[in-house]
């Protein structure tokens, strides 16, 4: 999976959850940046604007926005 997010110059941020292979990754968005959350299944790794990160649950991922 690969992310990367953006806010609309409107928006003052959003969230959405994606389901991946009985995993469940929230993802959070905001001027301040973004955070990934793993919610549920086992540990993943992800691709974050291009760099490898690895989710393991309930331990939230947090990047500035780009």
């Amino acid at each position: 999976l690969q992310f990367a997010p953006m806010l609309p110059a409107a928006w003052q941020g959003y969230h959405c959850h994606v389901a991946y292979c009985g995993a469940r990754v929230r993802i959070d968005v905001t001027a301040q940046g973004v955070c990934l959350t793993l919610e549920q299944g086992a540990p993943l790794r992800v691709r974050l604007y291009g760099t490898a990160v690895r989710l393991q649950k309930n331990r939230p991922v947090r990047r500035a926005l780009r």
